[in-house]
């Protein structure tokens, strides 16, 4: 029961610090005028900011709903859960997502877009190691 609630403790700092600390790099940035205004949705596929927040939605419903189901693995949803949340809050707010960290001159990103990728990735790897493990 101890673990349990230390994890729950531990989630909410990994989800408010990663999203404070993202939502604080995006005001410094906008106010420096060195971002990108990302209005399109899933690597630019949809340019329907509705369409964009409908499925932010579903994604962080359904992360809650697995790390609900998945206690195990809590700590890595509130990873992915952060970013997932942080964009949420820019689409709400801004009518798109603050990027402000650029990669190979055209792939612009953020630290919500960082947490999710490597929510996602450890997510990967302790299927694949509970696999291995034969459970």
């Amino acid at each position: 029961m101890i673990s349990q609630q230390r994890n729950y403790l531990i989630s909410i700092i990994i989800i408010l610090g990663l999203l404070l600390a993202d939502q604080f790099i995006k005001v410094k940035s906008i106010l420096s005028f060195n971002y990108f205004l990302n209005q399109n949705t899933f690597l630019g596929l949809f340019k329907n900011n509705s369409l964009g927040i409908v499925l932010l939605v579903i994604l962080i419903l359904l992360v809650i709903y697995l790390a609900l189901k998945q206690q195990d693995k809590i700590i890595i949803y509130s990873v992915i859960f952060a970013g997932l949340g942080s964009n949420l809050v820019d689409r709400a707010i801004h009518h798109g997502v603050i990027d402000y960290w650029i990669l190979f001159r055209s792939l612009w990103f953020n630290l919500a877009d960082l947490a999710i990728v490597v929510g996602l990735a450890f997510l990967v790897n302790s299927i694949i190691q509970t696999k291995k493990s034969g459970g």
